[in-house]
């Protein structure tokens, strides 16, 4: 994903309670599940909905991602963890 987007990110978990499980999730992000999500929205043009503001097609592309089995896994387990 572009510099933008990473540095958008960046700052987001450094707020927050998401800063206190920044490891957790960077790992969970690493993470075999994590790996193919993060494939499936990139083929799927997330990075450039995300520029262009794109709701439809953000939305388009999460629905995608959590019918499958790791996207499905990888939100329970990152809901778990922020639940904590």
């Amino acid at each position: 994903m572009s510099k933008d987007l990473g540095r958008s990110a960046e700052a987001f978990m450094a707020s927050g309670a998401y800063a206190a499980k920044k490891d957790a999730i960077e790992d969970l992000a690493s993470s075999p599940e994590g790996r193919n999500v993060k494939a499936m929205l990139s083929r799927g043009g997330f990075e450039e909905a995300v520029r262009r503001g794109d709701t439809d097609a953000l939305k388009r592309a999460l629905a995608g991602v959590l019918k499958t089995e790791d996207g499905a896994r990888l939100v329970r387990e990152l809901t778990d963890m922020m639940g904590k």
